[in-house]
């Protein structure tokens, strides 16, 4: 097992190659670290932008170059699932720094599907709504908030993190083998209303 701060990391190809000791490959990667910042976006300094952009898209980024030039070496494909949002597709209020970088992360993922598909490397997204974590957990804690999430959610309920476990497992797995460059939401019907 390899800990590391990934918001540290500074030689990704390093941590590939740890993880894949002897006989340990990495066939799939899935980007779900994340944070929130909860601010209007006149009050954001830049420090905070760039944690932001660091977590949700530099580092994404970085590692899944880094493993898909170890898949390359290695001759084989794999399935690199980045975690997007609703503010992949939508503003969302006070959250800019946060919408800016899931934003990105859908062009990082069309960006490697295109690249990496010659290569049998798949890139796509899983988009959640609003689903009880820990980084939502302060936007739920108010009743007028999460009156308003669940109105406007077709669902009318909030996601489940198994639900998301379950939609980015199908994008690892062989039954997505024709499926790149796709982003699968999860939000309850929340960009569809």
């Amino acid at each position: 097992m390899v800990q590391i701060d990934l918001s540290r990391s500074q030689d990704f190809d390093d941590l590939v190659a740890a993880v894949e000791e002897p006989g340990q490959r990495l066939d799939g990667v899935v980007h779900a670290a994340g944070t929130q910042l909860r601010k209007p976006a006149i009050e954001v300094g830049e420090e905070e932008l760039i944690r932001l952009l660091r977590i949700h898209l530099v580092v994404p980024y970085l590692l899944s170059t880094a493993v898909a030039r170890s898949q390359i070496a290695g001759g084989r494909g794999g399935s690199h699932v980045f975690i997007a949002s609703l503010g992949s597709s939508i503003a969302i209020p006070n959250a800019s720094p946060y919408t800016a970088a899931k934003s990105g992360v859908m062009g990082v993922v069309r960006s490697l599907a295109v690249e990496l598909a010659p290569h049998g490397i798949r890139a796509n997204a899983v988009a959640p709504g609003y689903v009880r974590t820990d980084l939502t957990a302060d936007l739920l804690s108010s009743s007028d908030q999460r009156e308003r999430i669940l109105g406007r959610t077709p669902l009318g309920r909030l996601g489940q993190p198994r639900e998301v476990a379950a939609a980015v497992s199908f994008l690892l797995g062989g039954d997505s083998s024709f499926v790149t460059g796709e982003v699968l939401r999860v939000d309850g019907g929340w960009l569809s209303a």
